[in-house]
């Protein structure tokens, strides 16, 4: 389960109730919820999305990966201070070694999901 992006006004509700529902689904508690799955969760479902796409590329696989890429997108969008701190990442990352370790960057997976999504949004 992930709460999606439909519409403007959807994705307001979608985004306050997705707290509990990523507590649930990391810990099997709803109060077991961290700012950083927010972050996290979406991307590896969109990971998943991508691979379900490249294994059967039905239609319904590609709207699937829409859905949740737009979610993703809606979750960049509406922090600037995520998108900040992701360029920063980037750049980090560039830059040196001790940037690339698993204490700075968990998923190299996940980290590329999020450079995606980023990659598309307009104005960065």
């Amino acid at each position: 389960m992930l709460p999606l992006y439909l519409f403007k006004e959807h994705w307001e509700v979608a985004r306050r109730r997705s707290p509990g529902l990523f507590g649930l689904m990391c810990t099997l508690d709803v109060m077991g919820y961290a700012a950083s799955q927010q972050f996290q969760v979406p991307f590896k479902i969109l990971l998943r999305t991508i691979y379900d796409c490249q294994q059967h590329p039905t239609e319904m696989n590609k709207r699937i990966y829409q859905l949740v890429f737009d979610t993703c997108k809606a979750i960049v969008s509406g922090s600037e201070e995520f998108r900040k701190g992701l360029i920063k990442q980037i750049n980090d990352f560039l830059n040196g070694a001790e940037f690339r370790t698993t204490d700075v960057i968990p998923s190299i997976q996940i980290f590329l999901a999020q450079i995606l999504v980023l990659g598309s949004i307009e104005g960065i």
